[in-house]
């Protein structure tokens, strides 16, 4: 996309269109944050199915959710205190 995007560019330059060098740079720079935003949103959705692609044990999506639940408390608790006297942490096998 950068490459074809700098050629683009260099031609309406080139041939003295600023106008179509910014319209073809714009062009670019929202087909890029489109097609990260489908890709960041397909993760999100498909983040419960990510370990069954790499292995056959049913475990690894469940302790993976957890794990993540786990993280984003520890992040955004009140207190330290609170998560300690809530959560029930038990070690990885």
């Amino acid at each position: 996309m950068s490459c074809a995007t700098s050629v683009r560019v260099s031609n309406a330059l080139g041939a003295g269109l600023p106008h179509a060098a910014r319209r073809s740079a714009h062009t670019a720079t929202a087909l890029t944050a489109l097609t990260q935003a489908s890709l960041a949103f397909a993760l999100v959705l498909g983040r419960n199915v990510w370990g069954a692609v790499f292995t056959d044990l049913p475990e690894v999506g469940k302790r993976h959710s957890v794990d993540c639940q786990r993280s984003w408390q520890a992040c955004h608790a009140p207190d330290m205190w609170s998560l300690v006297a809530t959560a029930s942490w038990r070690p990885v096998r």
